[in-house]
């Protein structure tokens, strides 16, 4: 996704975000290009790559806010702009110490200790997102009288670009 999809889907997904944390977020995506690290240890064109970081960031934040929450998934989100931004594979981490009452504080030391990678090295994507949406899209439809499970998500709008 580009930035404008971006930033409108960041603010669709946690009302309450800063524009200027999503900014921040953009920034580290390109920061992340320019230095040379690519989403999947793919090098591609730098726009592209961009937009894979865009897509991994947003995933995560995806991810978070449905397992730990908005509130959690918008202290990650704000985190960006007050102490750091993280890989895409450190949010879940991240947000589990919030959401215990961690300090946000702490995410620093946690990033330079190692404490917050993800041993899978998992970076989530626009596809992980849209099959987990689709999978509780079926089990919906299924729960329900004479529900089918044929309901595709569609993250994308046709005519958005990737």
């Amino acid at each position: 996704m580009n930035k404008e999809i971006f930033k409108s889907k960041m603010q669709e997904l946690l009302l309450n975000s800063s524009e200027a944390a999503i900014n921040t977020w953009e920034m580290w995506a390109e920061e992340c290009v320019d230095v040379g690290q690519y989403v999947n240890l793919k090098p591609t064109e730098k726009n592209e790559a961009v937009s894979q970081w865009l897509d991994s960031l947003y995933a995560g934040f995806y991810f978070v806010k449905k397992d730990f929450g908005e509130e959690t998934a918008l202290q990650v989100c704000e985190l960006g702009e007050s102490i750091s931004c993280l890989y895409p594979g450190e949010m879940k981490l991240a947000a589990k110490h919030l959401s215990q009452g961690g300090d946000p504080n702490d995410i620093v030391t946690m990033i330079n200790d190692g404490s917050l990678e993800d041993e899978s090295r998992f970076f989530p994507n626009i596809e992980d997102l849209i099959r987990d949406i689709d999978r509780e899209n079926i089990m919906k439809n299924q729960s329900q009288p004479g529900g089918s499970s044929d309901g595709v998500y569609t993250f994308l709008e046709p005519n958005e670009e990737h």
